[in-house]
Parts: structure tokens; sequence; C-alpha cells
């Protein structure tokens, strides 16, 4: 759930999600109704036997944005730390073969180059577009799936596509241009 910064200390539809959880983490049998194909059966699943690992981003309202009878349940909670360019760095070549898949470049030999420069670019201009608006690493994502985009209909047999500086900052300009929150009905976030 997403935690509304404003006076009020409750987020009524956060709430409700929370209080559903409840039982859930303290032990109930759930059946599962199958399905159509039947591939999967109706057994049931005590919760009791289950170890829940849980996370959440609660960058704006700590743990506030939890409710009390929820926060119990837990025994360990641990506070995390924004991550620097150098693990972001790390994510680029799993985000860039990535990036390679979703155009299934590698059926018809086609690929595409990213430089360091470019990548150092890249990372530049997520630090930059985080300032604005922290979306972690899912903003280095988006700007893979924009230029994907970008460079969609470049795609040819036998062919390498090299990524370069315009192409960063047209990315960059067409974020700043839209808000996340449109970004992320279309998908990109």
């Amino acid at each position: 759930k997403i935690a509304i910064v404003d006076d009020k200390k409750d987020n009524v539809s956060s709430i409700g999600v929370q209080r559903d959880l409840l039982g859930v983490l303290d032990g109930t049998i759930l059946k599962s109704e199958g399905n159509i194909l039947k591939k999967i059966d109706d057994t049931p699943v005590d919760t009791s036997r289950i170890l829940f690992i849980c996370a959440g981003a609660f960058m704006y309202t700590s743990m506030d944005g939890i409710i009390d009878e929820l926060k119990g349940r837990f025994t360990l909670i641990t506070k995390t730390r924004h991550l620097n360019k150098e693990e972001y760095r790390k994510l680029v070549p799993k985000e860039i073969e990535f990036f390679n898949l979703n155009l299934n470049t590698s059926k018809i030999n086609c690929s595409f180059v990213f430089t360091d420069e470019i990548i150092d670019l890249i990372l530049e201009t997520t630090f930059e577009l985080n300032k604005k608006e922290n979306l972690g690493v899912r903003r280095l994502k988006s700007i893979f799936q924009m230029l994907a985009g970008e460079k969609a209909f470049l795609i040819d047999y036998d062919k390498t596509i090299v990524i370069d500086r315009s192409d960063i900052e047209n990315v960059r300009d067409a974020i700043l241009k839209t808000s996340s929150t449109k970004l992320n009905q279309i998908g990109f976030v």
C-alpha cells in the first residue's frame, strides 16, 4: 500500500488490508478454490506453519504507517539505507540483459551497445531524477524501459545499435515532463 502523507494518521484502505493480514499471520486454515482446469487441488493451508518475511517501504511515514496490532506480530524490524552509485552500477548488467530480452534481439542477432560513458550518464540521470522524486531502483528500470520504447523501431537483422548521450537526455526530458503517476499508469515505474 502507498502511504499517504498528510495530517491524518490513518489511511482507511491500508488499515483494512493490514487488518485482513492479521488472521493470516496469527495462523488460520486457508482453502483455495482451485481453478477451472483442476491443476491446483483444494488442499487447505495452515498459515501457523509458515514463516512470513515481510518488507515495506516507509520512506515518508517510518513505521507509523503500520497499525499497532500488525507491528506486534513481527519479532524483528530492520531499517535499510538508500543504494549508492556503485550498488546501482552492479544492477546495470542485468538491466541491459533484460533490455535486450524484452526487445527479443537475440533471435535476429541484433544488439544494443551501452558504453561505460553511457552507463555513467544513466546512473547520473537516475540519481538526478530521484532527487526530485525518489523511486529508488524503479527509476533505473523506468529509464531502461523508456529507452526500449524509443529504440524498438530500430531493431533489424544483424544490427548493432549504440545508445548515445542524446538518447539518455531525451528519456530524462520525457520523465521530467511526465509525472510519476502518469508513468505508473502506463507501466514505466
